[in-house]
Formats: C-alpha cells, structure tokens, sequence
C-alpha cells in the first residue's frame, strides 16, 4: 500500500512538474539554465551582479539599472561572448548612481507592491515578469506569452503608489 502511495505521489509530481515547462523540451531547459549559469558568472567580473537575467530559448534578456553607458556595454558584450547565446536582449538602463539609503528602501517597497499586485491579475504571471525599480521608475522584464500579457503588466504596475514611470521590457517568448 505504501508504495502504491509513493507511485502516485511521484507520478503526480511528474505531472505538475512537466506541466510548469511544458513548452521547453527537457534539453532545451537544461541548455537555458546552463546559459544562465555562464551569463551569471560572467557578468560578475564585469559589474552585473544586479542585472536580472532571463533565458529562453537561447536568447539572453539582461535587465536593471547600471550607472555608466560603459559598464552596460561590457555587460552585453561579455554575455554575447558565450557560446549558445542565441542573442542578447538590451533591457539595461543607465541611471545616476549614488542613491541614498531611504531612496534603495522606497525601491525594494515599490518593487514589493508591483510583484503584489501581480497576484490579483489573472493575465500577469509574476513568474514570467521581473520587476525592478529605481528612483521610482519601474522595469519590467522578462518572457510573456502575449502582448496582452505585457499590457496587463504595465497597466497593474502604473497603478501602484510611488511609480513613477514603467519600461517595458518585456519580450514575448521566441518560438
């Protein structure tokens, strides 16, 4: 009887799992995670450590805030050195630096409010969008399925107390 119970927990399991990564075959979502390992420490040697990174399919989506057109360029440049980047997607923003503590706080707040507000969009999958927020500016980024997905993003992030202005940076999912 206990294994019959371990069966049917591991087979619904399974069941779950594959569903989440339904449009990835399994070789395809290891190479993605793959990549996204490589971009990640590579661009820790090239002042990346807070830009958001998404991969899917091979193409490399770089989001966040940096504070010189240099270190953006060195950043993209270093992530489209790596063998199996398909291509790199530009979401990186150049902002003044030197923000002070209360500034860093009302961000992560912001950026906390926007994720919540996702929940109570049926068309937003806080999974699929990122946020990221900076002097009240708001980036959004990431894979979506449709255009509607994107819209509803930027609508339910317009909406949140304190932001400012929303970027999409949103790309829908490659083929």
């Amino acid at each position: 009887m206990n294994t019959l119970i371990r069966i049917s927990c591991l087979a619904l399991l399974l069941g779950v799992s594959s569903a989440a990564v339904a449009d990835k075959s399994a070789g395809t979502h290891v190479d993605d995670g793959w990549l996204h390992t490589k971009v990640k420490s590579t661009l820790t040697f090239h002042g990346g450590t807070n830009i958001n990174i998404e991969v899917y399919h091979g193409v490399v989506q770089l989001a966040g805030f940096v504070d010189t057109e240099s270190r953006e360029q060195k950043i993209l440049e270093a992530a489209g050195e790596i063998e199996g980047v398909v291509k790199v997607d530009d979401q990186i923003y150049v902002v003044e630096k030197d923000r002070m503590a209360g500034e860093a706080l009302d961000d992560a707040s912001i950026a906390t409010k926007v994720k919540a507000a996702f929940s109570d969009n049926k068309l937003v999958d806080g999974f699929d969008v990122n946020v990221e927020s900076s002097r009240g500016v708001v980036l959004l980024s990431g894979f979506v399925d449709s255009k509607d997905n994107a819209a509803a993003a930027i609508e339910t992030a317009q909406g949140v107390e304190g932001v400012t202005r929303v970027i999409d940076g949103t790309a829908l999912k490659p083929n």
